[in-house]
């Protein structure tokens, strides 16, 4: 995670911006848990509707200056399959084209699980995972 760069882009970004007042303009790693960093900028603009309008930006502006500067530091998601076919929890085995009925979704940072109930067996688990990842 390019951190002294993210904080000159955030910096180029805020002095661009005609709503910034100039107060707070700061980019902070919150976090780094699993393989993954949290990173927040805490900015500063007149009144309510400014800052919510900068923060917009901002955030528009450092996605996209990670696109081109540094794509693999984007968030990334994951689907992990045992092959075309998948096993239930009795072992009975089900094509994953088949039609599943989604029955629990539970999401906390950095991954979020569904739970699938098929015909004919109890649940089978798919696990997707994002956020950005370590350097």
């Amino acid at each position: 995670m390019p951190f002294d760069e993210m904080r000159a882009e955030l910096d180029r970004l805020l002095h661009a911006n005609p709503l910034w007042d100039g107060r707070v303009g700061v980019l902070q790693a919150t976090d780094a848990v699993e393989g993954y960093v949290r990173v927040r900028m805490l900015v500063s603009a007149p009144n309510a509707g400014a800052l919510f309008d900068l923060r917009c930006d901002v955030r528009e502006g450092m996605v996209a200056w990670l696109q081109d500067a540094n794509p693999g530091a984007l968030p990334r998601r994951r689907l992990e399959h045992q092959s075309g076919r998948d096993v239930g929890l009795r072992g009975r085995a089900f094509d994953q084209n088949e039609d599943v009925v989604p029955i629990r979704t539970a999401n906390w940072p950095g991954c979020a699980t569904t739970a699938v109930e098929h015909p004919g067996t109890r649940v089978s688990v798919k696990r997707v995972a994002v956020g950005l990842p370590l350097r």
